[in-house]
C-alpha cells in the first residue's frame, strides 16, 4: 500500500491504516530521536507524541505528500521542545544546587523564609474567617503598627472594643495555628 493510499484511509479515521503507518515508520522516528535524545524513556515519549500528532492532524494531510516529511518535521519540533524544556529544568536545578552548596546556612535561611511566607499566607486565610471589623483592627495593629488608642480614634470606637477584638482575633489565630502544627507533626 502506498503512502498516498494510507493518507487517504487515515483521513477517514482508518485504524488499520494507522497501524500500518506506525509499523512502517516508528523505527525511523525512533532512530532519528536517538540521535539527539539519550534517555530511552524520553525517546519513547517523543515517538508516541509524533504518532499522536499524526493521528490528531490526519485530516489535514495531503495525499501527494510523504509521511517521512511530516514525521521528520514533527519529530524535529518535539525534540527541540524537549531539549528546551530539559535545558531550562537542568539550568534551574543547577542554580538551586549552587545556592544550596555555596552556604548551607543560607539554605536554612531560605527554608525558614519559605516557611514564614507559608505561615503568613495561612494567617491571611484565617483572617478571612473573621468579621471585617476584626480584620481591620488586626491589620491596623499588626501591619501598620498602630496602637490601640490610634486604632480607636481611626475607627471611632473605644479602646476597650479594640482590645476585646484583638484578644478574640489572637486567640482564634493561636488555636488554628496550634491545630496546623499538630496536623503537620502527625
Amino acid at each position: 500500500m502506498t503512502d498516498s493510499d494510507l493518507i487517504s484511509l487515515l483521513k477517514k479515521g482508518d485504524d488499520n491504516a494507522f497501524s500500518i503507518v506506525y509499523n512502517r515508520y516508528w523505527g525511523k522516528v525512533c532512530n532519528f530521536s536517538r540521535l539527539y535524545i539519550t534517555s530511552d524513556a524520553d525517546v519513547e515519549d517523543i515517538v508516541q507524541q509524533v504518532f499522536l500528532k499524526l493521528w490528531n492532524y490526519r485530516e489535514s494531510l495531503k495525499e501527494n505528500e510523504s509521511f517521512e516529511g511530516f514525521l521528520f518535521i514533527a519529530t524535529r519540533n518535539l525534540i527541540f521542545s524537549h531539549m528546551r524544556k530539559s535545558f531550562n529544568e537542568n539550568a534551574y536545578k543547577l542554580t538551586v544546587l549552587d545556592t544550596i552548596t555555596e552556604n548551607e546556612n543560607d539554605w536554612y535561611g531560605i527554608q525558614e523564609e519559605i516557611e514564614a511566607h507559608e505561615l503568613g499566607e495561612y494567617i491571611e486565610q484565617l483572617l478571612k474567617e473573621l468579621s471585617p471589623r476584626q480584620q481591620e483592627i488586626f491589620r491596623l495593629s499588626r501591619k501598620e503598627g498602630c496602637t490601640n488608642r490610634e486604632i480607636a480614634e481611626k475607627l471611632a470606637i473605644s479602646e476597650k472594643t479594640v482590645e476585646k477584638n484583638m484578644t478574640i482575633t489572637l486567640r482564634f489565630l493561636r488555636e488554628n495555628i496550634r491545630l496546623l502544627i499538630i496536623f503537620l507533626s502527625v
